[in-house]
């Protein structure tokens, strides 16, 4: 350690040796000298980052963990860290309302905060609330540097540091780095300011190894901070976590909690995508409660938000083979999309493949798709086009089509014949779902489905 801060130091005094005003011309060697103090600077920078997963289990406990948050009076100043992100917190806050123009406004902030901080003394790098200030700041949205800035300005030790560094990583999408982390931080221990926003981080980082503590500390996030982003966000994650873990009562508390609370939202449009995603993963058998509860919360949306929804459920569960729903997200967009649009191509297409089965449309729906430009469909769909029509010329080709019937009563054989063809029909179809992945089990097949708005 003492050996890389003085190679530190020593790269902080290179630096300012060289860099000179920019209308000063530079000798090739202290432009050489230059690059390579950036480049030193730059390694630096990953050896504090790697520092963390240095330290054996026994220095853990006694290096990184927080047993207590610094609560000592925060350096005054409108520029400070503290006060700047207390202030985006605000425009947040005022975003979820729906509050016009808050969205602009925390953009522009956001952008000159970074400026504001990047100016700031080292001083103010020795006190951990401010510290704690760039963590929230970067996992919101700013910029990593000034947090890069931050670790090696600091002298406090690591405790102090350790959410920062979290924060970095988390930021940096190094799942791995920001996983190990976050664990060793107690949320307990933090200060309310920052305990919602690293319980929110850290729900994240573990959502996909552990749903139920992952639910915890979402549920822990809520109480901290309600009425706020945070509260707004911890709200759209359980409804998405009680579809992967198939809670149907869970669902339905918080879908309507979501509504009474942030139906202005500016991210309402992310709830509606994880309503969507929630519904297809429930069981079947709860199909019915389904339709129910879908009816109930879609009443007060708009056509826009209403599509969006039902594009969404109809899209999986007609390749699930859940009828009842895709019947209802078909209706539900019945005369609500203007004719030959990328949307109505869609519902066409998702129509038909819920009645590629049914024998007496079979042709109809081929010939109607068959006039669908496939350019205007996503790659998924067009796996969904290309296999009811595989479907649709298998039923034709082979299932016994009925003939009109005569004024005489069939026979007995030929009703037998007809009830015969329709379960070949049917074991035909089995098998081609069984050996199409595009028609087995959507939940399995489409994990991540693109996001539905109203432009696609």
């Amino acid at each position: 350690m003492i050996l890389r801060f003085i190679r530190t130091v020593f790269i902080v005094v290179l630096t300012g040796i060289f860099v000179l005003p920019t209308n000063t011309l530079l000798s090739a060697d202290a432009e050489d000298k230059v690059e390579k103090a950036e480049k030193s600077d730059k390694v630096a920078k990953k050896e504090e980052k790697a520092e963390a997963e240095e330290v054996t289990d026994e220095e853990e406990k006694s290096v990184f963990t927080r047993m207590y948050s610094s609560y000592e009076k925060p350096p005054e100043g409108n520029r400070q860290p503290w006060k700047l992100v207390r202030a985006l917190q605000h425009l947040q806050d005022d975003i979820v309302t729906g509050k016009p123009r808050a969205q602009d406004a925390y953009k522009i902030l956001l952008v000159k905060s970074n400026t504001w901080m990047s100016a700031l003394n080292d001083e103010t790098w020795q006190f951990e609330r401010n510290l704690d200030a760039i963590a929230v700041f970067v996992m919101i949205g700013g910029g990593t540097d000034i947090a890069f800035k931050a670790l090696r300005k600091t002298t406090l030790g690591e405790p102090s540091k350790i959410l920062l560094k979290a924060a970095i990583a988390y930021a940096e999408k190094d799942v791995e780095t920001a996983y190990n982390l976050m664990q060793k931080i107690n949320i307990e221990t933090l200060p309310p300011s920052i305990a919602a926003q690293f319980a929110l981080a850290k729900s994240m980082t573990i959502s996909g190894t552990d749903l139920p503590a992952a639910k915890k500390l979402l549920m822990k996030a809520r109480q901290i901070a309600p009425g706020t982003l945070i509260e707004e966000a911890s709200l759209r994650r359980e409804i998405r976590i009680a579809g992967q873990m198939r809670e149907f009562d869970d669902f339905a508390k918080l879908s309507k909690a979501y509504l009474r609370r942030f139906r202005n939202s500016r991210y309402f449009n992310d709830f509606v995508r994880n309503l969507g995603f929630a519904v297809i993963r429930m069981d079947p058998e709860n199909d019915q409660q389904i339709l129910d509860l879908l009816d109930e919360i879609t009443s007060g949306f708009d056509d826009r938000q209403l599509i969006s929804v039902a594009m969404y459920v109809a899209k999986d569960t007609v390749v699930s083979r859940r009828k009842a729903l895709t019947d209802w997200s078909l209706m539900k967009m019945k005369d609500k999309i203007v004719p030959g649009t990328r949307l109505d191509k869609r519902r066409l297409l998702y129509d038909a493949a819920s009645n590629i089965v049914d024998i007496t449309r079979t042709a109809q729906i081929l010939d109607t798709t068959s006039e669908i430009d496939v350019t205007q469909l996503e790659k998924s769909d067009q796996k969904i086009l290309k296999s009811l029509t595989i479907v649709g010329s298998r039923i034709l080709q082979e299932a016994y089509l009925p003939q009109e019937k005569s004024e005489q009563e069939e026979s007995p054989i030929k009703a037998e014949s007809d009830e015969m063809s329709m379960e070949k029909t049917m074991a035909m179809i089995d098998e081609e779902l069984a050996s199409n992945p595009v028609l087995s089990r959507g939940g399995d097949l489409l994990k991540e489905i693109e996001t539905i708005t109203s432009g696609n």
